[in-house]
């Protein structure tokens, strides 16, 4: 039974990696895309001092990059991060159940259980 219920909470587990990964990869990313915009902030005010224009188109553009992939990464981090919660308490829940249901029907049935 223990081995029955090991493989059913390896199969339920199996996907809660790739939830997990999201969440915890995924703000990284917008914080590089920030990393980026504002890179191309700062360059196009550079590029527009330099030929002594007050240009700030370019500085709008990087900025909005930035604002951009840092909202993309939290739009994808906080609902992974709450389906992994939530998924992972279910799976703990269940397994509580298995464990708990396979020792009832041992007690049911007079036998003990190894330890």
């Amino acid at each position: 039974m223990e081995e029955a219920a090991a493989d059913e909470v390896a199969l339920l587990e199996k996907r809660l990696v790739t939830i997990g990964t999201l969440g915890n990869v995924s703000p990284f990313i917008g914080l590089f895309g920030t990393v980026v915009g504002v890179t191309y902030a700062f360059l196009s005010i550079s590029a527009s001092q330099s030929m002594g224009s007050g240009d700030m188109a370019g500085v709008g553009a990087g900025i909005a990059q930035a604002l951009v992939t840092t909202a993309a990464g939290l739009f994808v981090a906080v609902p992974s991060v709450i389906a992994f919660n939530y998924y992972n308490s279910m799976v703990s829940k269940m397994a509580s159940e298995m464990e708990r249901g396979g020792n009832k029907l041992l007690d049911m049935l007079g036998i003990q259980k190894e330890k």
